[in-house]
Formats: C-alpha cells, sequence, structure tokens
C-alpha cells in the first residue's frame, strides 16, 4: 500500500520514518518563484495494506517533522 502527494520531476527525499521490513516514509519539497514550495509525501509499504499501528506510526513520523500537516491530504493508492 503507498499513499502519497503528487508528482513532478526530481527532488531530493528525505526519509522521515522508517520500520524495518514494513514501511518508509519520504518528503521531498522543491523550493519556487516568490517564496511558494511543491512538497511530496510517500508512504510505503511491504505489504498491499498497512495495519493501523503501523499507519498511525507511520503519520506519527510526518507530525514530528511537519506538526500542521493534515492526514486528508493524502491519497490512497489501492496496489496489488
Amino acid at each position: 500500500q503507498s499513499f502519497g502527494m503528487g508528482v513532478s520531476g526530481r527532488s531530493p527525499a528525505t526519509i522521515l520514518g522508517h520500520e524495518k521490513d514494513k514501511w518508509c516514509v519520504l518528503y521531498a519539497c522543491r523550493k519556487k518563484v516568490f517564496g511558494f514550495k511543491n512538497e511530496w509525501i510517500w508512504i510505503y509499504s511491504r505489504e498491499p495494506e498497512l495495519s493501523e499501528e503501523d499507519k498511525k506510526a507511520a503519520m506519527a513520523s510526518i507530525k514530528e517533522f511537519l506538526p500542521d500537516f493534515k492526514e486528508d491530504r493524502l491519497v490512497m493508492v489501492k496496489q496489488g
């Protein structure tokens, strides 16, 4: 299962959190003109679906880095 926000070109990605052999959260940001920026977050997992416990842990790693992030901004992509 993966959740994400947008995809555009190449931007360096930062690992915000991970649980070995379960899931990983990546973050990328590209600065634009006039102070604007594009941000992307991806949650990748080894299984087609994350458990509720793993979703909460992944979201906690996002919130640690981006405290104002809203979970409803993520788009679930059905896998498998």
